[in-house]
């Protein structure tokens, strides 16, 4: 099934590579979208491990869900999703080159996750180029909403008991 989405996937992989690139020349998205993480990561300072990871996918499950169902609009949300968090990577190592290090244990579950995800939603939304749309956006859906569930999930669990554990650890 990745195999049908696999042009829409590397898109998404560009277009978050492009946005990494951008960010030191152009900081401000990224530094908003930084500085809005910080504060949510701030709520989760004085909670359990399980509650940070808790919190953490389901924050992450929701944005891909929703990143992928609403790319049957045309994949334009997916693909701006992509698109600024690269920003947000690339000004946050561009500030903090170390970040690599916080970031690289869960990410090595969540980046393919959120890279699937909005390939994903990018393929839905190009059901309108496809001989009969209506039936492929019914077929593109089904097969992504499959996807979402028996492998985008699962990783994004794995990465948020990662994550929840460095924050955990990094507050202790």
């Amino acid at each position: 099934m990745l195999r049908e989405a696999r042009g829409c996937i590397l898109a998404a992989v560009l277009l978050f590579g492009l946005g990494a690139v951008l960010a030191p020349l152009y900081p401000a998205p990224g530094l908003r979208l930084a500085e809005a993480l910080f504060e949510m990561a701030q709520t989760l300072h004085d909670k359990s491990l399980l509650e940070i990871a808790l919190a953490i996918f389901v924050r992450n499950v929701l944005a891909v869900s929703t990143a992928l169902l609403l790319g049957v609009g045309l994949g334009l949300l997916p693909a701006a999703a992509a698109l600024l968090n690269g920003w947000l990577a690339g000004v946050v190592l561009a500030d903090q080159p170390r970040a690599v290090w916080m970031i690289l244990p869960h990410g090595v579950f969540e980046l393919p996750a959120v890279f699937m995800a909005w390939g994903l939603g990018i393929w839905c939304g190009l059901w309108v180029t496809a001989p009969a749309p209506f039936a492929a956006l019914k077929q593109r859906l089904g097969k992504s909403l499959w996807l979402l569930l028996v492998l985008i999930v699962p990783l994004l669990g794995v990465a948020a008991l990662i994550e929840g554990a460095l924050i955990a650890w990094l507050a202790a």
